[in-house]
């Protein structure tokens, strides 16, 4: 329960940096910066208890999908302003490529450790 309470702070303070980042407000960096750790305090624990090649593959996936945001979203989101499909792409960069970035990590891990153990 307590990690997915941290996990679930993160996105919540990602989110709430990428609004503070719309109206260039001084504690856009602070509030990303502190939502990606939590995220990646909340999500590793449980990231670790899965096999390595299926964390390796979700994570993988998933910073693809991110990656991927860039070239889709300013097609399909319809803008006006100056940098509104940048929001939208922060967003799903952070919300994909943190986790994405966790289940790497955590995969990664749980191979060393394998082969190490031997």
């Amino acid at each position: 329960m307590k990690k997915t309470l941290l996990a679930s702070a993160g996105l919540l303070l990602i989110f709430i940096a990428m609004i503070l980042q719309g109206a260039d407000s001084p504690a856009t960096g602070i509030t990303l910066v502190a939502g990606m750790i939590l995220l990646f305090r909340g999500c590793f624990s449980w990231a670790c208890k899965l096999p390595w090649y299926v964390a390796l593959t979700i994570g993988w996936m998933l910073f693809v999908a991110a990656y991927s945001a860039s070239l889709w979203v300013p097609l399909i989101v319809p803008y006006r302003g100056e940098d509104m499909p940048g929001f939208f792409i922060h967003l799903i960069y952070f919300t994909l490529g943190v986790p994405g970035a966790v289940l790497i990590l955590a995969g990664f891990t749980r191979l060393f450790r394998r082969h190490l153990n031997r």
